[in-house]
């Protein structure tokens, strides 16, 4: 990661001396986010994410983006005695992150008014909110289903909640036309979102953006 930062800055070093151009812009779109895990069957899920984005362009087609985002993620992980607790399922229906990208890209110009970029870069995510369902035998051998906050600790249930940071690297083909704009990206994250099979985000994102040039 910091081997990718640095040639970010040393790209953007060497074309200070060309002319810059700002843009600012909105992306909605749909995602699909699935949690990769060693040990457990994991499945995903469908979300969404809203996000405000500024672009930062050179004269030699360099360009340079970020934002914030809102994403509700999902996943699922099953297993029999997950970490070694009466815990067969848990269920993430809900996992809400504000997310901020940095990422460094080439655009190619097909025309005056159409042109496709391919971006790469990195990622930092933080969780805010969410619930999740755990699924399993309590101490009186009676089955139970119980909802619990994601990314908070719940002393009635063996439960252990999920890292609020996320830290990832971030891919994505850009095609524009004019003001609109069609984004498809992919997330690998890094960092473990949970203690559960060692489980990463693996995310993919299609979107509309509309910018203000």
């Amino acid at each position: 990661m910091r081997d990718l930062i640095a040639i970010i800055v040393g790209i953007l070093g060497c074309s200070g001396l060309c002319a810059q151009t700002w843009n600012f812009g909105v992306d909605a779109g749909y995602l699909y986010n699935i949690l990769s895990t060693k040990e457990y069957k994991a499945s995903g899920k469908n979300g969404f994410q809203v996000g405000a984005l500024v672009d930062y362009s050179f004269s030699n087609n360099l360009i340079l983006e970020s934002g914030l985002y809102f994403q509700r993620k999902g996943g699922e992980i099953s297993g029999d005695r997950i970490l070694g607790l009466n815990v067969s399922r848990i269920d993430f229906p809900e996992m809400d992150y504000l997310r901020v990208p940095i990422m460094v890209g080439y655009r190619i110009r097909i025309c005056s008014d159409f042109s496709v970029a391919a971006q790469a870069g990195a990622y930092w995510a933080v969780g805010v909110g969410g619930h999740s369902f755990v699924t399993g035998i309590n101490s009186f051998e009676q089955p139970y289903h119980a909802r619990v906050s994601t990314f908070s600790e719940d002393s009635a249930i063996p439960y252990r909640p999920c890292n609020r940071s996320d830290l990832g690297i971030a891919l994505c083909v850009n095609l524009k036309y004019r003001h609109i704009g069609i984004k498809m990206g992919y997330d690998l994250a890094l960092t473990n979102f949970t203690l559960y099979g060692d489980s990463k985000h693996r995310t993919f994102s299609i979107g509309a953006e509309y910018w203000l040039k």
